[in-house]
């Protein structure tokens, strides 16, 4: 028996009005739960014979690889979210971060450093 490399052997597709034809090939589709296939399922491998599509239905919102770049577009859709990301870029930017706090380090610090170099 021929392999299917994309395991679609065996699959219905719909028709155009997008109802399953699955009775027009004429095989009857068993599905066995929880057992092992029997033999007359089975390769000369030991592998289902006839290969299905996947039916796997994720209910998910995110997975591990999206939750970033989805977590942040979700929190950008809020134009507030923006004003604060703006803020932010002000503050860590060096040019317009004055703020009192900083600058009474930064004194400090220029003192302590003139007074170690006037003793």
């Amino acid at each position: 028996m021929a392999t299917d490399p994309e395991g679609l052997q065996g699959a219905t597709e719909g028709s155009e009005d997008g109802t399953e034809n699955s009775a027009d090939n004429g095989e009857a589709r068993n599905v066995y739960f929880n057992i092992p296939l029997p033999p007359e399922a089975l390769d000369e491998n030991g592998h289902p014979a006839v290969l299905f599509n996947r039916n796997k239905i994720r209910t998910a919102k995110y997975t591990p690889l999206s939750f970033i770049p989805k977590n942040m577009w979700y929190q950008f859709q809020n134009i507030a979210m923006d004003y604060f990301l703006f803020l932010v870029i002000l503050n860590v930017s060096s040019s317009f971060s004055r703020s009192p706090l900083l600058q009474n380090c930064r004194a400090e610090a220029a003192d302590r450093s003139s007074a170690s170099l006037a003793l």
